[in-house]
């Protein structure tokens, strides 16, 4: 059975002694004044926006790595030139270029047209 709140078992207060509680501005005369959560939350808001800014750069980094890693693999197998690759693609050859030299990002689709050029298909799994 739930226990029930008696509030004769909190005796009697004095008008000083009471709070309304209801009221954030007023408070007990003896309460101990707490730190604010908005130093808190500002530094874990200060800490979640630097590691964002960490992952945002790792991310960037790794993506133009395996990028890169991939379209070398893929272009080992290609016996054509650069621009014989520029007409099978869309692609043009100095965009090509720099993305196997991990000068410039792709995104899905232009490694899908690189993949679909060279005969292969394309994956994109997260490990």
């Amino acid at each position: 059975m739930a226990s029930q709140f008696d509030p004769a078992e909190l005796g009697e207060a004095s008008a000083e002694e009471m709070v309304d509680l209801t009221d954030p501005a007023k408070e007990a005369p003896d309460a101990k004044k707490r730190p604010q959560r908005r130093g808190a939350a500002h530094t874990d808001d200060a800490l979640l926006a630097a590691r964002a800014q960490a992952i945002k750069e790792s991310a960037e980094e790794l993506a133009r790595d395996e990028v890169m890693e991939a379209v070398n693999r893929a272009l080992e197998g290609f016996h054509g030139s650069l621009a014989d690759f520029e007409k099978l693609s869309g692609l043009d050859k100095s965009h090509v270029s720099r993305i196997a030299n991990g000068k410039m990002n792709a995104g899905p689709v232009t490694l899908a047209r690189i993949a679909l050029a060279l005969g292969k298909s394309l994956h994109i799994s997260i490990e």
